[in-house]
């Protein structure tokens, strides 16, 4: 799905959802390397601030699950919504295929996309070196509610900072200011972030002392516990929780 692709897109360069809209479609390049672009407009970019643009870079090797989801994400964007615009994502149709409208999406279509994107999640294992789905639903209703379109916002810069990363290339994590325009200082930047992100990866699987790829988990419990539903379902749905982020890392 576009949407989970975005989630994807925003944990990866620590961006607001209104960020998002600010992205130029016409300056993105996916290479072998990964996807660059460039915010045009955020809340601390854009024309008559300090920072005119802001650059991004994901690695193509990013994936906490092994799936090309940066690659799935450019043939859906490239095979349907490659039109001159300037915004990222539009309204997508949500199960309504006759109906879609080419705006931009507001935050209110953000929540709306999200919430049909996380109803149609299925249960999935890992089996014989690949991902199986299942015929159960991944979450419970309620989980729903417990994230916001803000969430993926600080997810990498929290989970670099757990993981050792210093300072200085944390910032690089999600978008950079611009300090030089040549072309070898974007290659530079590019590939120092690029590197940056993949470290991040390595350590969330190797991490033994603060277990990160656990990080989440306790508070989906108490969720599900606050909401009261009964203990065989959230039984079910911790015990699908552990074994995906498992098997993930």
């Amino acid at each position: 799905s576009s949407d989970v692709c975005s989630s994807d897109l925003k944990i990866w360069t620590a961006s607001r959802t209104d960020d998002l809209q600010g992205i130029s479609l016409k300056a993105m390049k996916f290479t072998k390397a990964g996807l660059y672009g460039i915010f045009w407009k955020t809340k601390v970019s854009g024309p008559g601030k300090k920072n005119k643009i802001l650059p991004f870079m994901i690695s193509r090797r990013v994936s906490i699950t092994g799936l090309p989801w940066l690659e799935t994400g450019m043939h859906i964007l490239e095979d349907r919504y490659w039109y001159p615009r300037d915004y990222l994502v539009p309204v997508f149709p949500c199960g309504l295929e006759d109906i879609e409208e080419k705006r931009p999406a507001t935050y209110d279509d953000f929540v709306v996309m999200t919430r049909v994107v996380y109803s149609r999640l299925k249960e999935c294992s890992y089996e014989d070196g690949r991902w199986m789905s299942g015929r159960g639903p991944l979450l419970l209703p309620e989980l729903y509610k417990l994230w916001t379109e803000h969430s993926e916002r600080n997810w990498i810069v929290s989970m670099a900072a757990s993981a050792g990363i210093p300072r200085e290339e944390r910032q690089m994590l999600g978008k950079w200011a611009v300090k030089e325009s040549g072309d070898e200082y974007v290659r530079s930047a590019q590939r120092i972030v690029a590197r940056i992100q993949c470290s991040l990866l390595d350590k969330l699987r190797s991490d033994t002392e603060w277990d990160l790829k656990n990080s989440g988990l306790e508070e989906v419990k108490d969720h599900i516990v606050m909401v009261k539903y009964d203990e065989e379902s959230i039984r079910r749905q911790m015990r699908s929780e552990e074994r995906r982020v498992g098997k993930e890392c």
